[in-house]
């Protein structure tokens, strides 16, 4: 059996595209690995730029994380995608990691651990081991440790919601969102318990907390129905103690009642 293809596919902001480039070019990428970088809104010329890389630069005139994501699914063609940002790092390890997975595997979405790029004892935040992954489990995932059969998604006609995400009013969730429309289309989940990729663990420039935010995390809740109820409960004892601002847990049951299909 061949061995399956992987596209890396990066969501990039101009600023960070030559960083990017260099953290790539120390990489020896494989035959069955493709890359991908989307450049939303770029403040220089792209063109002498994507003639002499071998990466393939793709331009958008628009911005939006779930608008880049979308890009890279349509622009894909291999077995599987691995969502990725500009300021992560890789190594030649994680990918061939990655590729025995999805090569070993059956799994349609597998779910990757990461690190910390400071400190590589540490990782981004706490795990625990998920053996039987749940929708639940869902919402603790963040894109760049998503690496999703791409023939499921288009099969499928999965896409991220564009009035959600990073460059919208609604800054997060994008990603939950995706999953849990894959996990109700019949998607099977693999939670792999290793670090594949390294991140910044340094959470100075973090988007910080908002109505908006709150309010877009319940309307994910409503996705579960009476279960959202518990979990809005949670989050009301939790985000009181932590953030101490009623205006964000009146914002979250706003999300909650006025639903998930509100913001599609």
């Amino acid at each position: 059996m061949a061995d399956k293809t992987l596209t890396l596919a990066f969501s990039c902001i101009g600023e960070r595209f030559y960083s990017l480039l260099d953290n790539l070019s120390s990489l020896s990428i494989p035959h069955n690995v493709n890359i991908i970088v989307i450049i939303q809104k770029p403040q220089f010329d792209t063109h002498n730029l994507i003639d002499n890389t071998s990466v393939n630069v793709i331009v958008l005139d628009n911005i939006g994380l779930s608008k880049s994501r979308n890009a890279a699914i349509m622009y894909a063609h291999s077995d599987f995608i691995w969502f990725l940002d500009d300021d992560v790092l890789l190594t030649n390890n994680d990918i061939e990691a990655v590729l025995a997975i999805i090569n070993a595997g059956n799994a349609d979405f597998y779910r990757a651990q990461i690190g910390c790029i400071e400190w590589h004892d540490k990782t981004f935040k706490q795990y625990k081991s998920v053996k039987k992954p749940s929708k639940l489990n869902l919402l603790q995932i963040s894109s760049i440790e998503v690496i999703a059969n791409l023939t499921f998604i288009k099969n499928k006609q999965l896409t991220f919601n564009e009035n959600i995400g990073l460059g919208t009013k609604y800054q997060c969730n994008e990603e939950n969102n995706f999953l849990i429309d894959a996990w109700e289309h019949g998607a099977r989940f693999t939670f792999v318990d290793k670090v594949f990729v390294r991140h910044t663990c340094i959470f100075e420039n973090r988007v910080l907390a908002n109505n908006e935010i709150f309010e877009i995390r319940g309307a994910t809740a409503s996705r579960f129905k009476i279960v959202g109820i518990l979990l809005l409960i949670r989050w009301t004892l939790r985000y009181l103690i932590t953030e101490k601002k009623l205006s964000y847990i009146s914002a979250l049951y706003k999300g909650y009642f006025r639903g998930y299909s509100s913001y599609k």
